[in-house]
């Protein structure tokens, strides 16, 4: 993979700015001209690839202060937080984050026409306002120039269990560390996807640093200012960002210079906002594994689920909490102080809005507690009603040989507690699945000598099915509807009411002329996730002085079957069994 820092990363933007957006340089920097020379030896390519198991992770891989990563509605963060921010991690994904970095100085900064220099507006305002002149051009605005831009890709995992997430991350472990782009990178990322759900983002910024140039001088107030601002908050229990986190770096964009704001007062409200941000991660770490458990409630411990029911049912109230004490804190970081030390400070505001917050011990309890996926997954209506008490006719998801990655939908009937339950697959309201006999003209029939005329067609919407075997049972016409009838000897068989269906898969006449109409018949799995095995499907024709056998064809996908009736006193077609299969992989 080539990639040219004109090419890769668009000259002279993409890097961060603390007003949320990717800026270019006409604001900031004086008009340009064409550079003149060729990239210098100096600007070098690498590439990384970083196993993302939490939203700290992310953040700390790409250089997103703690409080940054985690969207309280404040809109000032940079690009890179706001990245972050966006990528849904829970305790059922897992991910690798992809850096592609060229790093080393642009060769602009080699050619007196093309070395950025800044409008007078900006050095003005460089000049007068530093806080409005990083909001204006960004932390890293000239980092492009400097020190190299990064290109980032995200690929994220959901699945439904931890151990297959644990399974996953084994895997991705191999990966961390130096990589080269190739085809095994390629097949790897889609093996993992064929057992989960993967999203890829991707993003480009300018390498985070510190320019190391003659341009260095751009930032040097703000550097003055480390000494007075917390620089670590150790004390601070269990959280794994707080280091970044509380760096001046990190929070000069919100608060701005010291100045007459107390260093007391910003290292403990410092470690407060750093703890409220770490606890808003967590809460949406709940939140999302909820939404993961909402897909398909039956397939986790029902003991498990109620255990955790409480803080999922509270997770969106403590969210609007954090979000408020956060942005509380943003506006005053002084107040920014737990409710057990101030009744007036950004914690306790909230709590009387939202109710109380949760600790960071509650929140990791509650994680640590979220239900994984029972022994034994449903593998039929029987296994759902019995194991997961689900008592409602309805469909249900259920898992061929229990392996999670062979799921596929059932109508389950008869559900009531001390039914047995009856397994049904659906074949969707489109589907052409359709058994045909044709009487019309027809002058007896053989083996009775009785009269027959008519012409019937019965439609399946549903067929029985045994799951332990994916064996179809053509004799069960409970989800079926007729058009036209049958007579015999002149008694139509929808005289008493609807006419009896008949079974799927047959086609019928009773004509023995080469000119008579051949009756066709359908079988579709178009609208399931099956196709037949034609290896263990098979049909039988027969009839009274058959002149022509009838056919039973599988369409090329093997999503369908067409079934012909033959000619004769009379000839039909109709299965000896249907046997179903989901697709190889």
């Amino acid at each position: 993979m080539s990639l040219s820092f004109i090419d890769g990363m668009q000259f002279a933007s993409g890097y961060d700015s603390t007003t949320g957006g990717f800026l270019g340089t006409t604001s900031c920097l004086k008009p340009q001209a064409e550079p003149t020379l060729a990239t210098p030896s100096r600007l070098q390519q690498s590439f990384s690839l970083t196993k993302i198991e939490s939203k700290s992770d992310l953040s700390d891989s790409l250089d997103v202060g703690g409080k940054a990563s985690y969207n309280s509605g404040v809109t000032k963060v940079s690009a890179s937080a706001q990245f972050a921010q966006s990528q849904d991690t829970n305790s059922y994904s897992v991910g690798v984050l992809l850096k592609a970095d060229a790093v080393g100085q642009n060769y602009s900064l080699y050619d007196t026409q093309t070395k950025p220099v800044l409008t007078d507006a900006m050095q003005k305002l460089y000049d007068t306002d530093y806080k409005a002149f990083k909001e204006s051009c960004g932390d890293y605005f000239l980092n492009t120039f400097t020190l190299g831009g990064r290109y980032a890709a995200f690929f994220n995992f959901t699945t439904y269990s931890k151990a297959q997430k644990e399974s996953i991350s084994a895997k991705l472990s191999a990966s961390s560390g130096p990589f080269e782009i190739s085809a095994d990178f390629s097949k790897k990322m889609q093996s993992l996807a064929s057992t989960s759900t993967l999203k890829v983002s991707t993003f480009q910024t300018a390498i985070p640093g510190i320019p190391s140039t003659d341009l260095n001088t751009l930032i040097d107030d703000a550097q003055k200012y480390a000494d007075k601002v917390l620089t670590t908050c150790a004390d601070v229990n269990a959280l794994k960002s707080c280091v970044k986190s509380a760096t001046f770096n990190a929070y000069v964009n919100f608060f701005g210079p010291p100045d007459t704001k107390s260093v007391a007062a910003i290292n403990a409200g410092s470690a407060e906002l750093t703890s409220l941000v770490v606890r808003g991660n967590l809460v949406e770490n709940l939140l999302g594994s909820a939404k993961v458990i909402a897909l398909n409630p039956a397939i986790y411990d029902p003991a498990a689920r109620s255990a955790v029911a409480g803080a999922i049912a509270s997770a969106p109230s403590w969210k609007l909490g954090i979000n408020a004490a956060i942005v509380a804190c943003n506006q005053d970081i002084t107040t920014c102080v737990p409710s057990s030390v101030s009744s007036s400070g950004a914690e306790a505001g909230a709590e009387a809005s939202y109710g109380p917050l949760p600790t960071y011990q509650v929140l990791t309890a509650a994680l640590s507690a979220l239900p994984d996926i029972t022994a034994k997954l449903p593998t039929s209506c029987g296994d759902q009603q019995s194991l997961y008490k689900q008592y409602t006719d309805q469909d249900y998801t259920v898992f061929i040989d229990q392996d999670i990655t062979k799921s596929y939908k059932l109508f389950c009937r008869d559900m009531a507690a001390g039914n047995t339950p009856l397994d049904y697959l659906n074949l969707g309201t489109q589907n052409n699945t359709q058994s045909v006999v044709d009487y019309t003209d027809s002058q007896q029939s053989g083996d009775t000598g009785a009269k027959l005329d008519g012409k019937q067609t019965t439609t399946f919407t549903r067929v029985k099915i045994d799951p332990s075997t994916l064996i179809v049972n053509p004799n069960d016409v409970t989800y079926t509807s007729s058009t036209g009838f049958l007579v015999r000897d002149g008694v139509r068989n929808d005289q008493a009411g609807p006419p009896p269906s008949i079974t799927l898969g047959v086609a019928g006449q009773c004509r023995p002329e080469d000119e008579a109409l051949t009756a066709v018949a359908m079988v579709d799995l178009t609208y399931t996730p099956f196709i037949f095995n034609t290896t263990a499907t098979s049909f039988s024709s027969n009839g009274w002085d058959q002149r022509q056998k009838g056919t039973a064809t599988p369409s090329a996908d093997k999503k369908m079957y067409t079934i012909t009736s033959g000619h004769g006193f009379c000839s039909s077609t109709q299965p000896s069994q249907i046997r179903l299969q989901l697709p190889q992989s």
